[in-house]
């Protein structure tokens, strides 16, 4: 069964945290492929605990892969409850660092489309954390982050992001993103 590989993983992950280290993971095909099946699943299922170990195990994968774009995407958009939404989209952004920006770099490709449409509805909520990190990993992405420059523009904190150290957070990653677009 499937699920008992994630399990292992995770239970390592957590082991070696423990230990004070730091968890990294050595993937092989079989396993991704295992994994494939587990998130299909998880999704299928509303099982969000497997969810959970399945993104932990993947940000901490050594290999990247990109077998998971239209997982991490249909993550992106899947109908999380409002207390649940917030820790799974961050672990879902975490993951897809690696195993989608860092990879496309890696490769000299571009980042899948679906993922820059998926990042570009997360914008336009309300949740102060969720924008904070789809405004960092739009600062991963490089020379690609442009083509949100009209949505991020439009991103207004307004005086009371004085009062929210998030919000000043936010302040900050949007004047800095935009400082890059200026025309030297």
């Amino acid at each position: 069964m499937p699920w008992v590989d994630i399990d292992t993983f995770y239970e390592h992950i957590l082991e070696d945290i423990r230990a004070g280290k730091r968890p990294t993971l050595s993937l092989t095909q079989g396993d991704f492929s295992s994994i494939r099946t587990c998130w299909e699943k998880a999704l299928e299922v509303s099982d969000l605990s497997a969810l959970e170990k399945i993104l932990c195990v993947l940000g901490h994968s050594a290999e990247l892969s990109d077998d998971f774009d239209g997982f991490f995407v249909q993550t992106l958009e899947y109908p999380f409850g409002r207390n649940e939404k917030s820790r799974f989209i961050v672990l879902t952004l975490a993951a897809s660092w690696k195993h989608i920006v860092d990879r496309s770099h890696k490769k000299g490709e571009r980042i899948d489309a679906r993922f820059i449409e998926a990042l570009r509805k997360l914008l336009h909520g309300d949740n102060l954390e969720i924008l904070e990190w789809v405004l960092r990993t739009i600062d991963q992405i490089g020379p690609q982050a442009i083509f949100f420059k009209n949505d991020i523009m439009e991103i207004k904190m307004g005086p009371t992001r004085l009062l929210s150290a998030q919000k000043r957070k936010i302040h900050r990653m949007i004047t800095f993103l935009s400082r890059k677009w200026r025309p030297s």
